[in-house]
């Protein structure tokens, strides 16, 4: 295969795997979505420490051959090329497969078992950056009678509602297709409108959250660009921009969908860690919920129960542990961990937000999870100078309030625990004023840096 690269192909070849590099590595930490995979992969044997190498690695071949690919065997330009290359590590099928905290279906494939098709209308919007180019590309394909390369490309687009990471290179080599012919484009403009329509449609749906309401609108949008371009003298320099603005809204999306997955905390891996040397059963009550489990199996190799944790924090009934890790989190939006206990919680805390001052006198407003608003009335030093608060506007007892200590203020609630005060949670925080759990002896044994995480020991006498 003869190779006809240049110095600007050097130069592209940087810029991309560059950005490549940057969007697969731009923050440490595993993925939470990934732990479910590590497991699996550690039950196998599996050495799981340079998965995440490994996923990068192979993200920045695949970047890179595919770039070759393009311009060597199917003689794509330069510029067809990066524009390819730069939407394809910008979609969710490439930054989910080969970022490094995540685990790709291919290395899932290779080192657990194989990934198993399956449709979902949201999985094109995981290579929806190269939908608009590659459907411009097929239906000039089409309009030339080139039959093969069509019904090609129309199986990679259905291929993407199954298994996007294996509709991956077609489309790229398809969008590389469609910038090229961009300026090839001789009718009277209704193909320009269309693929207009499409490239603008398709940046509306990567801005706005895709739902069936937001794909409507962006047919609208789309519609008034292809009418612009209906009306505009140079349309090929339209496209270009319109295309131009695609790379730029994809990469965005791609950063801030980065930005967005939930990695755990070292706070928590950290107390997970502290697990290792005890003997007996571990229930963690955590902000990760379920999740906890396969998180302290991959980061502490221990097993952990998550279920019998919240059924003990949220009702009176008997543990059946050894030991408790407390994520105080949970209390926030108890509520919501409640039901996984089969329960229901009426508990709510308030964070400090602020003081205000007004016509001499002092409020600290507090903030809970739901938008719930507490106000205390107090001195220039902080000190309460009323035995009532006020939440939503009602009065209620400050003697009913309970502060949930913490060495770091980010962590420092006041607790109103409203019809929940039987509750075992209650005893386990605050032994002293609603009393122990008969038979039971329960020790705080460690906390974590901020105190946030408190793990407890279970004597039973």
């Amino acid at each position: 295969m003869q190779t006809n690269l240049n110095k600007t192909d050097i130069i592209y070849l940087i810029i991309v795997t560059l950005s490549a590099y940057f969007l697969l590595t731009l923050l440490p930490g595993t993925v939470l979505q990934a732990y479910g995979k590590l497991t699996v992969l550690k039950e196998n044997g599996t050495n799981i420490a340079n998965l995440g190498i490994i996923s990068v690695t192979i993200g920045l071949l695949f970047t890179f051959g595919m770039y070759l690919l393009s311009r060597t065997m199917f003689k794509q330009s330069e510029f067809s090329a990066l524009v390819a290359s730069l939407l394809m590590i910008s979609s969710s099928a490439f930054i989910n497969n080969f970022m490094q905290g995540g685990v790709s279906d291919l290395v899932y494939s290779i080192f657990g078992s194989a990934v198993i098709p399956e449709f979902s209308f949201e999985n094109i919007w995981k290579t929806l950056p190269l939908i608009p180019l590659s459907l411009i590309s097929v239906y000039l394909l089409f309009a030339k009678g080139k039959m093969n390369y069509v019904l090609t490309g129309m199986a990679a687009i259905i291929a993407s509602f199954f298994i996007p990471l294996l509709a991956l290179p077609f489309l790229f080599l398809l969008t590389a297709d469609g910038i090229s012919k961009i300026n090839h484009i001789k009718d009277k403009g209704i193909t320009s409108a269309l693929a207009g329509w499409l490239i603008a449609a398709t940046i509306s749906l990567i801005i706005i959250k895709p739902t069936i309401a937001t794909f409507i609108l962006s047919l609208l949008i789309g519609m008034v660009i292809a009418i612009v371009i209906l009306s505009f003298e140079n349309k090929h320099t339209l496209l270009y921009l319109l295309t131009i603005t695609l790379i730029m809204i994809s990469v965005e999306n791609g950063m801030s969908q980065i930005l967005a997955m939930q990695r755990v905390d070292s706070e928590t891996i950290g107390m997970l860690n502290q697990l290792n040397s005890l003997k007996g059963t571990v229930a963690v009550a955590s902000y990760y919920k379920e999740n906890i489990t396969d998180i302290a199996y991959v980061e502490a190799g221990r097993e952990v129960t998550s279920a019998d944790a919240f059924i003990f924090i949220f009702t009176n009934k008997t543990p059946k542990f050894d030991y408790l890790l407390l994520d105080t989190l949970v209390l926030d939006n108890a509520k919501e961990y409640a039901k996984i206990a089969g329960t229901t919680a009426t508990l709510e805390t308030f964070a400090y937000a602020g003081t205000q001052q007004q016509s001499g006198n002092y409020y600290q407003i507090f903030y809970s999870a739901k938008g719930d608003t507490m106000i205390l009335t107090v001195d220039g030093n902080g000190n309460l100078l009323s035995n009532q608060a006020i939440i939503n506007g009602v009065d209620e007892s400050v003697f009913r309030l309970l502060a949930l200590n913490s060495t770091s203020p980010t962590f420092e609630r006041y607790i109103l625990p409203r019809s929940d005060s039987e509750k075992n949670i209650f005893k386990v925080l605050y032994s002293d004023q609603f009393g122990e759990i008969a038979g039971i002896k329960i020790t705080q044994i460690a906390q974590s840096n901020s105190s946030r995480l408190r793990l407890y020991s279970f004597e039973y006498q």
